[in-house]
């Protein structure tokens, strides 16, 4: 992909979240020190929006391990680095409806 498409794919992708979310999209994100992140949610929180056509499929997997009852969160970290937590785009709009 080159580089014009990869950039039109990650603002589609933050337009998307911001609209799911119903948070704003914030202009030139990333490219300041003004503009560090992508969307801004109702609540104040800043979020940080990745496409990717593959590469997340390990998480895909843990977040659909049981298709009965999958799990609500998956939490990972690495060696020497903080714990990060996932989950699906559901789970985080009822989340973010608790705090309303």
């Amino acid at each position: 992909m080159s580089g014009y498409q990869s950039k039109r794919k990650g603002y589609r992708g933050e337009a998307e979240f911001a609209k799911l979310t119903k948070g704003d999209r914030v202009p030139l994100s990333g490219s300041t020190a003004q503009y560090k992140h992508d969307v801004i949610l109702p609540n104040g929180w800043s979020a940080e929006v990745k496409r990717k056509k593959s590469g997340l499929t390990t998480l895909y997997n843990w977040l659909e391990k049981d298709d009965v009852d999958p799990p609500d969160i998956v939490a990972f970290r690495a060696d020497h680095k903080p714990w990060v937590v996932a989950m699906t785009l559901d789970k985080f709009l009822w989340l973010l409806r608790q705090n309303e």
